[in-house]
């Protein structure tokens, strides 16, 4: 049996108790099933070189709706669960942290809250978003429950998604989760080939981010234009055909999503075996405090001839002092962009707080 801790989730203790071994939200970044963190990331978390990233939109609006979900999750199954953190009963390190453990220990709840239309969907039709996969079944191997129950809560009402232990993959994952532990308690990481690289010093890579940064943002604000104008079209239209000026708005409708956790048939079946081979993703995510962080860049060894090396290196508080990039103007100098600034990037950039992790940098 599994080893309670009586901890209360998002609390300081809860945090370092984390800190102590693997929980079930790090299973899907062992394994490489996430996008959002890489391996060396956690690892670096783990070790204290890095801080966690505050919570973004979607683990806040969880936090927030997490009882309400609880509570329609009771009343749809009639299954009572207490939030609960376990640790498994071989593997000290191998912890988890429980939305809900039903009393005789057979069932656990993961609630989602997701803003992802594409989560939400996966539910609709039976079936977890990948990127929670090694989660639920890294909590079954902890809790030793027979079953876990995907509870995707929209406000009022979920969709639920029975989950089974998968023998075969428990076992890949407790061989990931143990060597990236013994890495962790050697404080130590292998240099892997095409795992990670760091281009900030590269000329031609900032430039290319640069232009990227600006684009994305333009693109940001054309569709934020699109979606309003968009709306008020929709109102303008109140005919089954509407057009003029080039722009012709169509009303129609179309069948709803089939609810596959409604069908009795396909109730206990994994659905895992029916699943379309892997596809490559490439995901690009923006970083605008590393325009600033360029400033605090320390682990190259400052030219004595270069006076922007100097005050990025911090030798020099008085040039410091002086030469603080409150311009984009002052910014293109130092890191030797090759075309101005959007200021409109800029303002964005000195409006947002200083994240923990940029003094690792």
């Amino acid at each position: 049996m599994p080893t309670i801790e009586r901890l209360h989730q998002n609390t300081p203790e809860w945090h370092r108790w984390r800190m102590q071994g693997i929980g079930a939200s790090d299973a899907p970044v062992i394994m490489g099933e996430t996008a959002f963190k890489t391996p060396r990331t956690l690892w670096s978390i783990k070790t204290g070189r890095m801080q966690e990233a505050s919570a973004g939109p979607a683990p806040r609006r969880g936090r927030e709706l997490e009882r309400f979900a609880r509570r329609a999750y009771e009343r749809r199954t009639g299954i009572q669960v207490e939030p609960l953190c376990l640790v498994h009963q071989e593997f000290e390190w191998m912890r988890a942290s429980l939305d809900g453990l039903s009393f005789d220990g057979s069932t656990l709840v993961e609630i989602k809250c997701p803003l992802s239309p594409r989560d939400r969907t996966s539910a609709q039709q039976g079936r977890i978003p990948t990127h929670y996969c090694a989660q639920l079944q890294h909590q079954l191997e902890v809790s030793a429950a027979e079953r876990a129950h995907y509870w995707s809560f929209h406000g009022t009402d979920g969709v639920l998604v029975e989950i089974r232990p998968d023998r075969e993959y428990v076992k890949k994952l407790l061989e990931a989760e143990a060597a990236f532990w013994q890495l962790v308690k050697e404080n130590r990481w292998p240099e892997l080939a095409n795992e990670e690289l760091d281009l900030n010093a590269d000329p031609k890579w900032r430039h290319t981010a640069l232009r990227y940064r600006e684009a994305r943002l333009r693109l940001e604000n054309a569709e934020s234009d699109e979606r309003q104008l968009r709306a008020t079209l929709a109102c303008m239209a109140t005919a089954r055909r509407t057009y003029g000026c080039g722009v012709e708005v169509l009303k129609s409708s179309r069948k709803g999503a089939v609810d596959y956790s409604a069908v009795p048939e396909l109730r206990g079946v994994n659905l895992e075996s029916y699943r379309k081979p892997p596809v490559a993703v490439v995901k690009i995510n923006r970083s605008i405090s590393s325009l600033i962080a360029l400033l605090h860049f320390r682990h190259r060894p400052p030219s004595r001839t270069s006076t922007a090396a100097r005050i990025l290196s911090g030798t020099r508080r008085s040039a410091t002092r002086s030469c603080q990039p409150n311009s984009p103007v002052k910014l293109e100098r130092l890191i030797g962009a090759t075309e101005p600034l959007d200021a409109r990037l800029w303002n964005r950039t000195l409006s947002r707080p200083r994240p923990a992790w940029l003094g690792f940098y």
